[in-house]
């Protein structure tokens, strides 16, 4: 079995655009226990790639701290993903879902916890 990492690849002229969709926030390091935010901060420090934070995520400012504001609705109706080569879904097997429905030629990483039996139960996958 050949195992192709980032670094394994030729160097080409251009970096690989990638979308980051979770339904937490990747630009807040409390967010799900700082997962989708360091798993962006990896993807973003890697020299051959151009990540895209997907959804209506920023960082969180002192009030948002204080007031504990529920996370927003990511609506995939208003992700664009025009110039991206793929996008990386990080516990976001609900998004990706609708992601894939509207555009299935686009390739998805799709990095979850969840079981194969479950997807195929909850999605038909």
């Amino acid at each position: 079995m050949t195992v192709h990492t980032l670094h394994s690849f030729k160097k080409v002229d251009a970096p690989i655009k990638l979308g980051f969709l979770s339904p937490n926030n990747p630009c807040d390091r409390r967010s799900f226990s700082g997962t989708a935010f360091f798993a962006a901060r990896a993807l973003e420090a890697h020299p051959g790639l151009r990540l895209r934070i997907l959804g209506p995520h920023r960082p969180p400012g002192k009030l948002d701290r204080l007031l504990r504001r529920r996370k927003p609705e990511v609506a995939i109706d208003q992700i664009d993903t025009r110039g991206l080569d793929a996008v990386v879904g990080l516990v976001a097997s609900p998004l990706l879902d609708q992601l894939m429905a509207q555009h299935p030629t686009l390739p998805v990483l799709h990095v979850t916890d969840a079981t194969p039996a479950f997807l195929r139960d909850a999605y038909g996958w």
